[in-house]
């Protein structure tokens, strides 16, 4: 598995591809297409910035 931070930009890229040649208001198919990308992109968000949380709590720092 790829790690987050380069599977983020590869599905933002993915993302925007999509609107810019399937820009259909229609096709409801891309349209769900582009809302599971985007879920996904703020879950891989979501657990990085966890992540870097746990890493700073456990060094015993105090977050930013």
């Amino acid at each position: 598995m790829r790690p987050s931070s380069e599977l983020i930009p590869s599905l933002r890229t993915l993302a925007q591809e999509l609107d810019e040649n399937f820009a259909s208001p229609e096709d409801q198919a891309v349209i769900e297409l582009r809302r599971i990308l985007l879920h996904r992109i703020a879950d891989l968000e979501g657990i990085e910035v966890a992540a870097a949380n746990r890493d700073v709590y456990d060094s015993g720092e105090s977050p930013a």
